[in-house]
């Protein structure tokens, strides 16, 4: 199962995100004692570069992650947005996220952040 979503946000914004992990459609939850890894992958889209040390890092319930009732809740820091390249207006982020299950069944999280420049004040 792959599960896409899009976002923008300013570069060094922080979001929280949540997810539903079930089995099929409208299923019951999928338990903590069900899950054996999550991790998070973070690239920049155009360069491929991973962002903010996120390659396969571990999520489950470390380094803002957190698995619990069925439910995945990311934490995105503001390193997370900030731009790869300085002369850039808009970059796109791509964060993976990969739960495999006791059962050995891979669920895939895909998001897209749009990170954009953050607009001068006026007067600047």
């Amino acid at each position: 199962m792959v599960k896409k979503d899009t976002d923008e946000l300013y570069e060094g914004d922080t979001q929280c995100y949540r997810w539903e992990v079930t089995h099929g459609p409208c299923g019951t939850p999928v338990l903590l004692t069900e899950v054996s890894t999550i991790t998070a992958t973070l690239r920049d889209e155009e360069s491929g570069n991973i962002v903010n040390s996120r390659n396969a890092q571990n999520v489950k319930n470390a380094n803002n992650g957190t698995y619990a009732n069925g439910y995945f809740d990311f934490a995105l820091q503001a390193l997370d947005t900030t731009f790869q390249v300085a002369a850039n207006d808009q970059e796109t982020h791509v964060l993976e996220v990969k739960l495999t299950q006791t059962d050995a069944q891979v669920r895939t999280l895909h998001l897209e952040i749009v990170c954009l420049r953050r607009p001068a004040a006026a007067g600047s």
